[in-house]
Order: structure tokens, then sequence, then C-alpha cells
């Protein structure tokens, strides 16, 4: 359910996620397929999935990459209410995506998820609520459109700094 928000947010992000210059203080980094991926991340939003519309929502943000003629992508999903801590990359507590956009036609994208059985961690290793700035790892095995049996991406050494401040708005 949680990946149905995926492609919509995918395509937000190719109208509003660019590579500009200057420093970028959100960002995603990680080792994709053994190579250095790095592109600014978004504005962390709660998201609730459909079939739970009143929650846990989770933390979703996405980093752009540019490559000739197209984009790739890097997504998480982190716990709301969030909290210094290591958690499972298993789509239920925490989530992350990694997509290649050849071109700009969103149908043409290739996407590579986690699976429950191979699940990955993502670890809090710092919080500013009065910012909204959570800083953490990620690492996990991405299985192309989530099977187990198919082609898969490793994502190491993944860091992370966005900016959430509705994550900390008061109830």
């Amino acid at each position: 359910m949680r990946s149905s928000l995926i492609p919509t947010l995918l395509l937000l992000a190719l109208v509003f996620c660019n590579d500009g210059g200057g420093p970028t203080p959100t960002y995603i980094n990680a080792l994709v397929g053994g190579k250095y991926w790095s592109g600014p991340a978004s504005e962390g939003v709660v998201v609730y999935p459909a079939g739970i519309p009143n929650g846990p929502g989770l933390i979703y943000t996405i980093a752009a990459h540019t490559i000739p003629g197209g984009k790739q992508f890097l997504a998480l999903g982190l716990p709301t209410a969030p909290a210094v801590g290591s958690y499972a990359v298993d789509g239920l507590t925490a989530f992350a995506t990694y997509s290649a956009c050849p071109d700009q036609d969103l149908p043409d994208c290739i996407y590579w998820r986690q699976v429950p059985g191979d699940p990955g961690t993502l670890t809090i290793t710092h919080i500013e609520p009065t910012t909204g700035l959570i800083e953490g790892t990620v690492a996990f095995t991405a299985y192309l459109l989530g099977d187990s049996t198919a082609e898969k991406k490793s994502i190491a050494d993944g860091q992370f700094a966005i900016v959430a401040p509705s994550a900390f708005i008061p109830e």
C-alpha cells in the first residue's frame, strides 16, 4: 500500500528536484551498486498509506541525481515520531527505494525496493526537533520491483540529512 505512493511522489520529484549548484543542506548519499551516488533531498513530509489513513505515517523524502537524459532517485520513509535508534527497512517501520528513469517518461522508470525477508537497516543518529533536522545512515539490498528472485542492487554506506519540520508539530 505504501508502495502506491512512490510513483506519485517520484513524479513530484521529477518536477521539483534538481541538481542545482551551491551547498545542499539536505542530502542522501550512498554507494549504489558500488558507485558513489549523491543528491539533494526534498523536505520530509508525513504521508499516510491509503489503507491506513489515520496512521502510523512515515516521513517521506526523496533525492534526485541527474544522469544523461534522465534521473535516478533514492527515496526514504522514516518512522514518524522519529527517535535516535535503528529501524528495519521492511516496508512497515521504514522503507527505501531506488529508481532509474532513463528519460522524462515515468512509465520508463525502473524501480528497486527492499523485501521483507531482506530488510536492511535505517539508523537515525541525530535529531534537532526545533529545526526538523534528522540525520542518519541507511543500507539495504534493493530488488527489482520488490521481487526477491529478480535482479538486485546493493545500497551501502548510505547517509542522509533531511529537514522534516512537519514531523515535530505537536498534535
